[in-house]
């Protein structure tokens, strides 16, 4: 058992050293698979990746949260009302809301082999999707790539896409007044026990009854891949300081569902309708997922403006 467990850690801790190493490939999809093979991608780069258009923003929030929102657009629709076909472009945005544990680029993680194309040209003499009867648009676009992601499905529809990173996830970094701490001060934030290996490596000797040189053998092997694993973790950490420096910062992390409904959600979908083309009904389309869900249903019956704004 003990060394089955050694093994297993040692396997861990492999996969940690070449994660990292890996996640500076500089090549971001790979040829054959057409995966992503470069770890933190962001969804950003990955609709970019895909032949989509794709653009960054941020809002601050009262409180001083600067979250983010991935906007992605299809370049075959020119979406100012006009098109080499006699479907109307202008759709509704919409905006997607992650859940709990994730940020906005699971949205797209679900993507190979996806590419812009204009599914509106499937309706023909139709002017409206919701003219043609969804079993038989399924049925056209069934073996699609963009059927295993929404938003890549959407933007094939003709929508724009919004992807909200909350507060907490990967690019909405950071919370006005904690970007002035140091290195130093990062490193010391982090608790000792995280990096200390002979909490794993001391697992089970006191049970052991003999010496064996075998188990001696991974257990060295395993304190050593866990000094190079903090090494380069330390040196990742130093390298990208400013993205990650406020992730050690307690006060960070001082919020609630609360903030995120009177601020966040009713703040994004302004903005999303701010800088979206105008539609004939002015509100914006929702998907939620989790987490995202409850916030969503939370501010629509706190907030009436909101709950109008959005569908």
């Amino acid at each position: 058992m003990i060394v089955r467990s050694g093994h297993f850690f040692i396997i861990l801790i492999l996969r940690l050293c070449l994660g990292v190493l890996f996640s500076k490939a500089e090549q971001v999809v790979d040829p054959i698979t057409d995966r992503f093979t470069k770890i933190g991608i962001t969804a950003a780069e990955s609709i970019r990746h895909r032949g989509y258009l794709a653009e960054e923003h941020y809002f601050t929030t009262p409180d001083g949260y600067r979250l983010c929102l991935t906007r992605g657009r299809n370049p075959l629709f020119k979406y100012d009302g006009t098109s080499d076909n006699d479907v109307v472009n202008i759709k509704e945005p919409i905006l997607f809301i992650h859940g709990i544990l994730s940020h906005g680029s699971l949205w797209v993680a679900n993507s190979p082999h996806v590419r812009p194309k204009d599914f509106t040209r499937l309706f023909g003499g139709i002017t409206s999707s919701s003219d043609l009867k969804v079993h038989e648009f399924i049925k056209r676009i069934d073996n699609d790539p963009s059927m295993r992601s929404l938003p890549f499905l959407a933007m094939n529809l003709g929508h724009e896409v919004w992807l909200l990173n909350r507060r907490g996830t990967q690019k909405s970094e950071y919370r006005a007044g904690h970007l002035n701490r140091t290195v130093v001060e990062v490193l010391r934030a982090i608790p000792v026990t995280v990096f200390n290996s002979s909490i794993i490596t001391n697992f089970g000797q006191k049970k052991r009854r003999a010496k064996n040189r075998k188990l001696d053998f991974v257990f060295r092997l395993l304190t050593k891949s866990l000094m190079l694993t903090q090494s380069m973790i330390m040196d990742a950490i130093k390298e990208n300081f400013e993205s990650v420096a406020h992730s050690f910062d307690p006060n960070y992390w001082a919020f609630t569902m609360d903030e995120q409904v009177a601020y966040d959600l009713p703040m994004a979908v302004d903005y999303v309708l701010a800088h979206s083309e105008p539609t004939d009904s002015g509100k914006v389309s929702i998907v939620a997922h989790s987490l995202g869900s409850a916030l969503t249903l939370l501010t629509m019956s706190e907030n009436r403006k909101f709950d109008a704004k959005s569908k």
